[in-house]
């Protein structure tokens, strides 16, 4: 395969090829055209690897981020649910599912989530950051303040964005 190498998406349609209609492979080959912003293309494949699969938690979760950059929450809900659902247990999926609740206006059930997250992985640096920034936007400041700060004594080259050292009265910003 070494030899068929140019980039990502070669590798990814040649095994396509070489393996034929396997859900890994459409799943990733799903997830390299979502990055890339082909909804149409990923949302093909994905939809692939979701038939074949239907536990792909992985392909569920790019899914359900796909849907949303096509303007379908309803169905992105859908998918995320499935994915939430299917890996519950590992600390990765309730940060995911934190982060949709965000987006979708929730920051109370949004902290919940990260909340959670630090109990099955407590050096989790991002999710202590996302905690923290949710407790701010709740108005829970000195709170916010202590993770920000766990944040920035875990990883010194952790970028904390401006805005959340503001909302706490912290200065964190690296940028």
């Amino acid at each position: 395969q070494s030899r068929t190498w140019k980039n990502t998406e070669t590798l990814f349609r040649q095994n396509l090829f070489a393996a034929g209609e396997t859900w890994i492979a459409h799943q990733a080959m799903g997830i390299v055209l979502a990055e890339r912003g082909d909804t149409d293309a990923a949302f093909h494949h994905l939809s692939k690897a979701i038939h074949l699969h239907p536990e792909a938690f992985v392909g569920h979760r790019v899914m359900a981020n796909v849907l949303l950059k096509m303007g379908k929450p309803e169905e992105a809900a859908a998918h995320y649910a499935i994915s939430f659902g299917t890996l519950r247990k590992h600390a990765r999926v309730p940060n995911a599912e934190g982060k949709f609740l965000l987006e979708q206006g929730k920051p109370r059930e949004a902290a919940d989530c990260f909340y959670k997250v630090l109990q099955l992985e407590p050096e989790y640096i991002e999710v202590y950051y996302n905690y923290g920034s949710t407790l701010a936007t709740l108005g829970r400041r000195p709170e916010a303040s202590a993770y920000l700060e766990a944040v920035s004594r875990m990883d010194t080259n952790f970028v904390i964005p401006a805005k959340a050292g503001n909302q706490t009265g912290f200065p964190l910003s690296r940028e």
